[in-house]
């Protein structure tokens, strides 16, 4: 059996992640908890948005929690479940809670929109208040590693809604944040800590978290982890030993998406008796979207898209209505500057994010966009994978990707809860 990476191998291999001198600010609980009343009214019809689940390798026919009263969680769970409106467990939450309660390591699968992140953080947070885990300083319970910032960004809000009036904190790592800001994150309370790999290991390397008490370990995104070398540098944290091994921990896979490259990991990430679950229509498009395609000329791409927008926003003021939140998706990030200015140029609220934004900038741009001060926000790639921005209701893609799994990403950040309109050019 090989050797476990050490500390040495970390500090041998580790690429700089360069910090920065941001601070972010975290948005209140209060804030989140409004947008999950906003998107209460929705509940009621999740059983015609939801696909069927299959699951494999249980054994004997699996547990199905058809209300939150099956999962007998802790009643301080209990009550921030009442308290964001959610009446019943989506079906992937119904699957994967009791498989999760149960011990057994999961790899799970399902549509974008569904409540992925739920069915992890509900039982992870549920065992720390029922065993009374005892917080220790830099010490987590669950590590949950995701691959871009903005991803890591929101786990951490519902990690952190989960966890109100707890005594348990949740920290968040990643890059363009200055060292202190970190440092005293993680003093507040990590027993969830959510991190990029790159950040993850420059903390891990440096003695100033410390892996080895780990319960649980969630991938969450795992496709998008096997790529840019994120699957190396994920093996190496997992199998350290500086983390807990393993045998020892429960150990959690989940994204909408699962090509055949991430299976060769399964061995190295859980173990042989993981539970598999997934939607009977796997890597398929959410089924709540409305589509429409376009053929367009690469050279006028950019103009149909502002002519677009700017007749459904004159449209809009004709009824007394504002334009209806949009996401627009291009692939370059110099594209995605010059779309937005030109909608500016339009009288449309724009903004544009991409990976060559620093981090301040990047989750301003979010943030102006979840709360309604721009209607409209052009991104390459960044703000493709599992975020929810509450109200969305139609996405643009001026470009197409290059893989069918990058434009299910796309077109899933709509369509959530309710039905959404993609329209795509080609």
């Amino acid at each position: 059996m090989p050797n476990r990476p050490s500390r040495n191998n970390f500090k041998n291999g580790y690429k700089n992640n360069f910090g920065g001198d941001y601070n972010p600010i975290d948005r209140s609980c209060d804030v989140i908890f409004e947008e999950d009343r906003k998107n209460s009214e929705y509940y009621s019809h999740l059983d015609e948005i939801d696909d069927e689940i299959i699951v494999s390798g249980a054994g004997n026919v699996p547990k199905c929690y058809e209300t939150w009263e099956d999962a007998n969680f802790h009643p301080t769970l209990q009550s921030i479940i009442t308290k964001s409106g959610y009446t019943k467990p989506r079906k992937i939450q119904a699957f994967a809670i009791p498989i999760i309660a149960d011990g057994f390591d999961l790899i799970g699968q399902s549509e974008t929109g569904s409540g992925k992140t739920g069915a992890y953080l509900l039982p992870i947070i549920d065992e720390m208040l029922k065993t009374e885990w005892t917080s220790v300083r830099r010490v987590p319970f669950a590590l949950i590693i995701a691959p871009t910032r903005e991803l890591v960004l929101q786990i951490h809000e519902q990690a952190r809604k989960f966890c109100d009036g707890s005594q348990y904190g949740c920290a968040k790592l990643y890059g363009q944040i200055s060292n202190g800001y970190l440092q005293r994150e993680l003093d507040r309370g990590c027993d969830i800590l959510i991190a990029t790999p790159g950040r993850l290991t420059e903390f891990l390397s440096r003695g100033h978290i410390h892996l080895n008490k780990l319960h649980y370990v969630v991938l969450d995104e795992a496709d998008r982890l096997t790529e840019y070398n994120f699957a190396k540098e994920v093996t190496n944290i997992l199998q350290s030993s500086l983390c807990a091994p393993l045998a020892s921990r429960h150990n959690l896979l989940f994204s909408a998406t699962f090509p055949p490259e991430l299976q060769k990991y399964f061995r190295e990430w859980v173990k042989d008796n993981a539970i598999t679950i997934r939607n009977d229509k796997s890597n398929q498009v959410n089924k709540n979207i409305i589509h429409t395609f376009i053929c367009v000329e690469g050279i006028n791409k950019n103009r149909m898209c502002a002519d677009i927008i700017v007749a459904e926003n004159e449209e809009a003021k004709k009824h007394g209505l504002s334009l209806r939140k949009t996401l627009v998706f291009v692939e370059k990030k110099k594209t995605s500057d010059v779309l937005a200015f030109l909608l500016i140029n339009h009288g449309i609220k724009a903004l544009s994010i991409n990976g060559d934004r620093c981090q301040e900038d990047r989750e301003k741009a979010l943030n102006e966009f979840r709360s309604g001060n721009i209607d409209v926000l052009v991104a390459t790639d960044v703000a493709a994978r599992g975020i929810d921005i509450c109200g969305l209701d139609h996405v643009i893609i001026v470009e197409l990707p290059d893989d069918f799994m990058t434009f299910i990403h796309r077109v899933g950040r709509t369509g959530r809860l309710k039905e959404g309109e993609a329209t795509t050019f080609y």
